[in-house]
């Protein structure tokens, strides 16, 4: 796999993981329950990633290629769907 068509991928992969992240922050009453389940998937999609790309990206293009693409996008949506969704049930 080419270095432009990783970082496609590594961005649209932390992109959906994100929004994953951001929509089950939702239902969490705290935000360190939040911030655990953030990290929690933050780390599987490293794993992921590190497994599709294979063993040729070190930590420093993982960071800028997939983990701040990650906090931005579950901050965000995490933001916007607390403005705009009312869940139904808190989980804790």
């Amino acid at each position: 796999m080419d270095n432009l068509k990783a970082q496609r991928v590594s961005v649209a992969m932390h992109t959906a993981f994100g929004i994953i992240a951001g929509y089950l922050s939702l239902y969490f009453s705290r935000a360190l329950y939040s911030l655990g389940v953030a990290i929690i998937l933050l780390l599987a999609a490293g794993v992921l990633a590190q497994k599709t790309f294979g063993k040729g990206k070190d930590r420093k293009w993982w960071l800028g290629n997939g983990a701040i693409i990650y906090i931005l996008m579950w901050i965000v949506s995490w933001i916007i769907l607390f403005n705009f969704v009312q869940p139904q049930a808190k989980l804790i």
